[in-house]
């Protein structure tokens, strides 16, 4: 029975098979968890907007993007005191169910400071048949995927003794196997059914959600709460490593980065730094600390020993096991990306999308076309069955047809 339980895992971590290229997003940062979709089948020429734009609709004010499983798309959006969870078709965008729940569109208390649009800013995942979505005041809802019935809820600050942040709960659900994971601080695991199995001690939540890896064989959780890295045993709830990190601000936005097995990326904004560490095994080794990669807001991406992200609002590619700098672009502004092969998606926080070549050897991007309105564009695109999803936190969610013919 292990022996298939973790068969099932790894093909959950892989998220795809040679037979079929074109895969779901179920969840933050894809079925891979690093967000990256094989090449196979998918065209990132940005030529012919017109002609690739299947269909844009309004969802409601926020910044969480789109998962994709199983045939239908989700995502949430806030309007005039409402947030609506919604299924939709991804061929057409029509609607096929909603789930509505009363929140502010950011806080009563004034906790959340109003520097952004406001919103739900967390990513559903979809397993088990339930869609996951965790409110910013900490609710957690189980839906049936098929329907949008609520079949379970629980409130997490209560549930697990831990406050709410300034900004709100923003880290998404991780679904690996047949267990929910999440970092409220202390990181914790339920089952599909909302029962406890584990948690950790608190390390104070600070918005970053965990990625699963294996080492050795064993599954693990690198998590990123604020005050510092933690590698937690998956089965047991056991830390085997913890590093302090201090920053100016109480901000760890974006999620470890994990390569080669054993090496793990991490990096906060405000001139907080990067620094890469070894798991062991049963503690980290400091590879190298730097200032030149300070991740505000978009997790880095990691292709073939290097690192890109944004340092702040400039593009830096840097060499993963020696942090030296391999080349840097400005003029993007605090801009995410998606790696498709051995491409990346860059959209700009003017919101506009180009492509460029992963490669150390200088940053060539192609031209960029104009696909939102708007001044702050946070969310990353997702890449499902060769549909590029988009949104501005207006609320316009935005399908291109990348399926290459």
């Amino acid at each position: 029975m292990r022996l298939c339980f973790l068969f099932a895992i790894g093909l959950s971590l892989l998220g795809c098979s040679a037979s079929n290229q074109l895969t779901d997003w179920p969840n933050y940062r894809g079925p891979r968890h690093d967000n990256s979709v094989l090449s196979q089948g998918v065209d990132v020429g940005l030529d012919d907007l017109e002609q690739r734009t299947l269909w844009r609709k309004p969802i409601g004010r926020g910044y969480t993007v789109v998962a994709v499983a199983g045939g239908r798309a989700y995502t949430a959006g806030w309007t005039d005191g409402t947030t609506t969870v919604r299924c939709f078709d991804p061929e057409t965008g029509e609607d096929i169910w909603g789930f509505d729940y009363d929140i502010h569109q950011f806080d009563q208390r004034g906790q959340w400071p109003r520097s952004n649009e406001g919103g739900p800013v967390i990513t559903p995942a979809i397993a088990h048949g339930n869609v996951y979505h965790t409110t910013r005041d900490g609710r957690m809802f189980c839906l049936s995927a098929r329907t949008g019935r609520l079949r379970w809820q629980k409130n997490l600050p209560e549930l697990f003794d831990v406050p709410e942040p300034r900004w709100g709960f923003s880290a998404s659900p991780l679904v690996v196997g047949d267990v929910i994971y999440m970092d409220l601080g202390k990181i914790v695991a339920m089952t599909p059914r909302g029962r406890v199995l584990w948690e950790t001690e608190d390390y104070t939540q600070s918005y970053s959600s965990p990625t699963p890896f294996y080492f050795q064989g064993r599954l693990y959780l690198a998590a990123f709460p604020l005050k510092g890295p933690v590698v937690v045993d998956a089965e047991t709830g056991e830390v085997k490593a913890f590093h302090a990190w201090q920053t100016k601000q109480p901000v760890h936005a974006v999620s470890p980065v994990v390569f080669d097995d054993d090496k793990i990326f991490v990096s906060s904004g405000w001139n907080g730094g990067g620094e890469v560490l070894r798991f062991t095994g049963e503690g980290f080794e400091v590879i190298w600390e730097s200032k030149k990669m300070s991740n505000m807001m978009a997790t880095s991406l990691y292709h073939d020993g290097q690192l890109y992200g944004f340092d702040q609002k400039v593009l830096r590619c840097i060499d993963a096991m020696t942090g030296e700098e391999q080349w840097a672009q400005r003029g993007l502004g605090l801009g995410t990306l998606l790696a498709v092969g051995d491409t990346m998606l860059i959209m700009t926080e003017a919101g506009e999308l180009m492509s460029a070549p992963l490669t150390p050897e200088g940053f060539k991007p192609g031209e960029a076309i104009g696909l939102i309105d708007f001044q702050k564009v946070w969310s990353c695109p997702v890449i499902a069955n060769g549909r590029l999803y988009a949104k501005d936190p207006l609320g316009e969610l935005v399908c291109l047809d990348l399926i290459r013919r």
